[in-house]
């Protein structure tokens, strides 16, 4: 009699551990599946982040490329102050040697010699103006050229 009661004791007691057994894999099956669930979304939130920052990678390219060119072709516009500066400068400097001499001299022989100076000056300033006006359509013809190219690749 005591082995009938072990043996349904020991019966029970297995009955209970598979039972809880299995409610301990269900509840294990229920979690994998939430974290699976989890797992997908989150890989899909990195793919959408992952494009996001290519397209923003390729936008930065694009605009970094776009003020490179822009300041190359202010290279030309640099070089053509650079030059206008140095006309004036020359200009000036011719000038001022023509006040010097007309100031110092007094003879007419002085004063047409200083008329001469004052004609080349003039035909300097008169460069030097040319120039400038050169550099102006210069300049705008560029910027009309690169105002074509933008209105063509936006």
């Amino acid at each position: 009699m005591i082995v009938q009661i072990s043996a349904a004791v020991a019966a029970a007691a297995f009955t209970a551990l598979v039972i809880y057994l299995i409610s301990f894999i269900l509840s294990a099956k229920r979690l994998m599946a939430e974290a699976n669930k989890t797992l997908s979304a989150i890989q899909g939130e990195l793919t959408a982040v992952s494009r996001q920052s290519t397209d923003l990678i390729a936008a930065s390219r694009q605009l970094v490329e776009n003020a490179d060119e822009k300041l190359h072709a202010l290279d030309p516009v640099a070089r053509s102050v650079k030059t206008a500066g140095e006309a004036v400068e020359q200009v000036s400097a011719s000038v001022k040697e023509v006040s010097a001499a007309v100031s110092r001299t007094a003879s007419g022989a002085a004063k047409a010699k200083t008329q001469q100076r004052l004609g080349e000056a003039l035909e300097l300033v008169s460069t030097g103006l040319q120039l400038w006006q050169k550099w102006q359509e210069a300049r705008s013809a560029r910027q009309a050229k690169h105002e074509s190219k933008t209105e063509t690749k936006g």
